[in-house]
């Protein structure tokens, strides 16, 4: 979990870069981190996977 992975290892200066790492951390976790329960995609590739239009004729 975020808790896990990054939070309680690392020692913020202030709420704003708080704030600023977990983001950035965030969107490494839906963009780019391999899940094994979703058979080796990120989060963002299963979600936008369900959700491609239909090709148009």
């Amino acid at each position: 979990s975020v808790k896990y992975e990054h939070v309680y290892l690392t020692a913020y200066v202030g709420v704003a870069q708080a704030k600023r790492e977990i983001a950035h951390y965030l969107a490494w976790y839906n963009s780019e981190r391999e899940h094994s329960s979703l058979n080796k995609q990120t989060p963002d590739e299963a979600y936008w996977g369900w959700m491609q239009l239909p090709k148009a004729a």
